[in-house]
């Protein structure tokens, strides 16, 4: 199972537990466990980036990958801002997020899965293993 499945699945479960009872404490729970979730998934993204790309590419790549994340992070807080109401809370707006989440980690699940399977690849393997068999 991927970290990122793994990641998008807990905030799926995350988001409407602690959120929908609107507490300050809990939203602040729930934040905390989103964020961490998102810049987790981050990091695998970088990191196959890094393991994926030839080293003439790498920068690029990296720059329209960060740029990219960078662009979605800050459309989706404008996004938020203009669908939240005045008081803050929004209960569909939350499930909708949570099971976007599900969504996602589902999505992720299969079709990662199914990539890694097609080239014979497990980025979760030990590169200096591979390194050492393929030699």
């Amino acid at each position: 199972m991927a970290v990122g499945d793994r990641a998008a699945r807990g905030v799926a479960v995350a988001l409407p537990v602690f959120g929908l009872p609107f507490s300050p404490l809990l939203l602040v729970v729930v934040v905390l466990v989103v964020n961490v979730a998102g810049h987790g998934i981050k990091i695998v993204v970088d990191t196959m980036v890094q393991h994926e790309c030839a080293d003439a590419f790498r920068g690029r790549v990296f720059a329209v990958n960060d740029t990219t994340f960078n662009l979605a992070y800050v459309l989706g807080m404008v996004a938020a801002s203009l669908a939240v109401p005045d008081d803050g809370r929004s209960p569909l707006l939350l499930a909708a997020a949570a099971a976007g989440f599900a969504v996602l980690a589902v999505g992720y699940g299969i079709i990662g899965g199914r990539w890694a399977r097609a080239a014979g690849d497990d980025i979760a393997g030990p590169v200096a293993a591979k390194t050492a068999a393929e030699d």
